[in-house]
């Protein structure tokens, strides 16, 4: 009989060993979890940066496709200096990035 409830006193406290060790657990989890957070909000806020820095460092006039607005209002600019066969050359660039950025009549217009 004294075996039995040795065992049991036992089995008893390694229940709780195992209850107390887990709230332990769950603690330094929260914590981890929120130094991963702050080192993942840090790794956002550097990749934004990264990628305005990148997106600045464009050249918009070496670009076949993207940023075809922006490449029509500087054609514009350019436009207005320019003159003799650069003037024709830019018209005809001007249209074609028009239809590029789906200002299709406006290009139509330009390039008649």
């Amino acid at each position: 009989m004294l075996n039995f409830y040795n065992i049991r006193i036992f089995q008893f406290l390694i229940l709780l060993t195992l209850l107390l060790s887990s709230c332990v657990d769950s603690e330094r989890n929260e914590d981890s979890n929120i130094i991963d957070g702050q080192i993942q909000n840090n790794s956002e806020e550097k990749s934004t940066q990264d990628i305005k820095q990148r997106v600045a460092a464009i050249n918009i006039e070496t670009v076949p496709y993207i940023f075809n607005n922006k490449k029509v209002a500087l054609l514009e600019r350019k436009l207005e200096s320019a003159g003799g066969n650069e003037k024709l050359n830019l018209l005809l660039t001007y249209g074609l990035e028009l239809l590029n950025a789906g200002n299709t009549e406006e290009s139509i217009a330009v390039l008649d």
